[in-house]
């Protein structure tokens, strides 16, 4: 089961999910945003964007994976926005369990203040009222019904777990910027913009990289994924051929259909219809930390060439 928590700072949220791990801690789980930046950047304040989209990231990994060995998962944060809450529960369904809300937003204002006054770590006190305006006050709090958007807010990202196919030839999948690719040179310089897609022939070819490719490609198929558009496969393959130089048993792109989609739901969807049933995957190499993360949802084994927290 998932269980959601929903309240202001001080509402009695953690009080209530270490009760219930008291309750039954080898079969209850608790995961939280606070925890992750603790862990991560020594601070339970919110982060700078990139730093939460990670956190983000690694909650619901964690979330999933608890939720697959059987654990009864509580998810400790504020889950003020209806949709935060609806995307929980959405990765609920889309993982085979069930779920509820325990929701405290009952607590009155003056109440979470006063706690969170007592809290070694306390949120400021501008923040939890600009909270309690923009979600809990003239009766904004709960909806009537509680619908989960499917899939939840990683649902593109979460595929069927991986099983190879007997039979079918291995492979590797090897990304392309950030991995065999560098759109700067060794001294830092920048050779062309992170989407000035007509100039992709200048980027520099990342030798150890590359030579582990060529390595690999003596004993399987190499296929290389990428969030570049179609526009410049081209130009992809010239570069490839003159720096890479191996035998290319597939190279697949962002489709025109999907210009903003995240380069992890790209991924899984191309993975989805040109490789889970045709390959047996060896290893893939990307440096993204949100796709790295999707593979390894799957269940592939990742060998990440850079942090990659972009």
């Amino acid at each position: 089961m998932l269980i959601v928590m929903r309240g202001l700072p001080g509402s009695g949220k953690s009080t209530w999910a270490a009760d219930r791990v008291a309750d039954d801690p080898r079969a209850t789980a608790v995961v939280s945003r606070d925890h992750y930046r603790m862990m991560l950047h020594a601070t339970s304040s919110p982060v700078d964007g990139i730093m939460e989209d990670e956190i983000t990231e690694l909650e619901a990994d964690a979330v999933v994976r608890l939720l697959a060995r059987g654990h009864t998962v509580i998810v400790d944060d504020t889950n003020l926005p209806h949709r935060r809450v609806r995307e929980w529960l959405g990765l609920a369904e889309g993982c085979g369990v069930a779920w509820r809300v325990e929701d405290l937003t009952d607590v009155p204002l003056e109440t979470c203040l006063e706690r969170n006054r007592h809290r070694d770590r306390q949120v400021p006190e501008d923040l939890i009222h600009d909270w309690h305006a923009r979600y809990i006050a003239d009766g904004r709090a709960r909806p009537k019904v509680w619908e989960p958007i499917p899939g939840g807010f990683i649902a593109a990202e979460v595929g069927a777990p991986y099983t190879p196919v007997p039979g079918t030839p291995a492979a590797v999948l090897v990304d392309i910027d950030g991995t065999v690719a560098d759109r700067f040179s060794a001294d830092g310089a920048e050779l062309r913009g992170p989407y000035d897609w007509s100039r992709v022939s200048l980027d520099r070819p990342r030798a150890a990289i590359v030579d582990h490719v060529r390595m690999a490609a003596e004993h399987m198929k190499v296929i290389f994924l990428s969030g570049r558009p179609e526009t410049c496969r081209a130009d992809t393959l010239a570069w490839l051929d003159e720096h890479v130089g191996v035998p290319i048993e597939g190279l697949y792109m962002r489709p025109a259909e999907r210009p903003q989609d995240r380069d992890s739901v790209v991924k899984l969807a191309l993975f989805d219809e040109h490789i889970r049933t045709r390959y047996t995957v060896h290893s893939v190499l990307d440096d993204r930390a949100h796709v790295v993360a999707m593979w390894r949802r799957l269940g592939l084994t990742v060998l990440q060439v850079a942090p990659g927290r972009f």
